[in-house]
């Protein structure tokens, strides 16, 4: 979905309670305006003029439907309704129009699609979908038989056709076509592969203004700077209501202040703060996502992929709510595994357990304190990365965990055991005279030892870092065994996620992009090969 600009919005106190209201979910009635912009959105929805046409098309479907159905059924319960195919030669003669008729819309569809470069795979499902038989067929038909242009038989051979037709095409579309393949990115868009002096474009997700103060939090700790700035999307995401479709809206400042703030407006606000605060060392774009739940990982992607954004940040589902305590929440975790699966980039979960803060002072961190868990993998390697970047900070302390045993901790390649040395040793020969960043080896010969370091962590770090996959192995089915809760960030992360939320040690769960161009094996790097889709 295409960012959709609000330069022509009409920013008036009555439209700032108006949004007000439609982030707080309670349903409103706009007041009555025909300004339709350039891209046919609705500005301002009228209830009567937006609902009515739509109630009025929805009854006459409803009676064309209601009438055909009891037509078909009535003929349905006869026995003579089949009885009436008399000749089989009849019923190949129309079945094979009918294919030809189907094969040559499918061709005359796939031919122009693939003149303009469009896959194979999507040409073919356009002119499948082309091929699907409604309501409309239905009603032809029928007016057909009534008007006695066909008899009864070659109309019960055309229903059994449409019948079998759309029977078999949904679900064939439905098997070829994955909509989530328009977010492949064609190049590495992770941490890891990230030139020093290249920017960091960040995607923070904001549900509400607990998820706030945690983010810019995490982007202190970053290490902004004038060779490697940060340029930072902020998408606030407001549940769908009282619009008939999703929007994705760019933010523009209203030209006057008025003492009341919306949501949107108050988290916006604070992200502006920290713009200020750190002048050209950080960029900042603010978005607003209106939609269902169940669609909201549409506005995060397509806005990551378009932005050619890094690291994309989401709240936990399980969340601290000022005076509500641990609330969880079943739709942000169903947005959260479809973001971790579909994302063109970087996905970073974050798990705030820091104490509740009602300001910000920017000069300040909340994270002084930053350990990194190293097993091996991907995942591991872009963990170990931004806490590369992390340790560049001069008023933090990074302590680099790496865990061994004298069997092998987690499955690997040859390939992603050499990519693990290698970054190990770079880390460490980068950080040698560094006194403020330690590296420690931890060695761990069952469940039990790795589950005492874990406990170790809480309060005595700020900030717990740590990939999300890792391959199986003895050592992982232990600590998957040991917890209650499976979650959807791993067997270490779910462990560390069961942290009690007023520790005060915060958790950044990190999974390296997977979905690439051409990438086959996720160890690979930068050398991609082109695979047919």
């Amino acid at each position: 979905m295409s960012p959709i600009q609000e330069s022509s919005l009409d920013l008036s106190p009555s439209h700032s309670a108006m949004e007000a209201r439609m982030e707080e979910g309670f349903p409103f009635i706009c007041h009555p305006s025909n300004r339709i912009n350039s891209r046919g959105i609705w500005l301002r929805d009228d209830f009567l003029s937006f609902s009515l046409p739509l109630l009025l098309l929805q009854l006459s479907l409803s009676s064309i439907l209601t009438r055909f159905l009891s037509f078909f059924l009535k003929r349905c319960a006869q026995p003579s309704f089949i009885s009436q195919i008399l000749n089989l030669e009849n019923v190949g003669v129309i079945h094979l129009v009918v294919f030809v008729s189907l094969v040559g819309k499918v061709v005359g569809s796939i031919v122009p699609s693939l003149l303009c470069r469009m896959p194979f795979r999507d040409a073919l499902t356009l002119g499948l979908i082309m091929n699907c038989k409604g309501t409309i067929e239905l009603v032809i038909l029928i007016s057909w038989k009534v008007q006695n242009v066909m008899n009864d038989e070659s109309f019960t051979i055309m229903i059994v056709s449409l019948i079998l037709e759309t029977g078999f095409i949904s679900p064939l579309i439905k098997a070829i076509y994955n909509p989530s393949r328009r977010f492949l990115a064609y190049k590495r868009r992770t941490i890891l592969h990230l030139r020093d002096d290249e920017e960091l474009r960040i995607l923070a997700c904001i549900h509400g203004l607990e998820n706030a103060q945690a983010i810019l939090d995490l982007l202190l700790v970053s290490n902004p700077t004038h060779k490697s700035h940060i340029n930072l999307i902020v998408l606030h995401h407001i549940k769908l209501a009282g619009r008939s479709s999703p929007l994705l809206i760019a933010h523009q400042p209203r030209e006057r202040s008025f003492s009341y703030k919306t949501l949107s407006e108050q988290i916006f606000s604070a992200f502006r703060r920290l713009e200020g605060h750190f002048s050209d060392r950080i960029v900042i774009t603010c978005y607003k996502g209106i939609s269902p739940y169940p669609t909201m990982y549409n506005d995060v992607c397509s806005l990551a992929l378009d932005k050619r954004t890094t690291f994309i940040v989401i709240p936990f589902h399980r969340q601290r709510m000022v005076g509500e305590g641990l609330k969880s929440s079943h739709a942000m975790r169903q947005l959260n595994n479809n973001v971790l699966e579909k994302a063109p980039c970087t996905v970073g979960v974050l798990i705030d357990n820091g104490n509740v803060r009602s300001s910000h002072n920017f000069s300040r961190l909340a994270f002084h304190r930053v350990v990194v868990l190293f097993f091996g993998g991907a995942d591991d390697r872009e963990a170990l990365a931004f806490a590369t970047r992390v340790s560049e900070q001069d008023r933090i302390m990074v302590t680099l965990f790496h865990f061994s045993s004298s069997e092998e901790i987690v499955g690997s390649t040859a390939r992603g055991k050499m990519l693990d040395t290698k970054l190990l040793s770079e880390f460490k020969l980068k950080t040698s005279q560094n006194n403020r960043i330690s590296c420690q080896d931890k060695m761990v010969m069952d469940g039990g030892d790795l589950i005492s370091v874990l406990k170790s962590l809480q309060n005595a770090y700020d900030l717990v870092i740590i990939g999300r996959r890792h391959a199986e192995s003895w050592l992982m089915s232990d600590i998957r065994k040991s917890n209650e809760r499976q979650g959807d960030l791993g067997a270490v992360g779910d462990f560390l996620a069961s942290f009690n939320y007023e520790s005060g040690t915060s958790i950044l769960v990190v999974q390296q992009q997977t979905r690439l161009w051409g990438l086959r094996d996720p160890e690979d790097s930068t050398h991609l090969r082109r695979v047919k889709i």
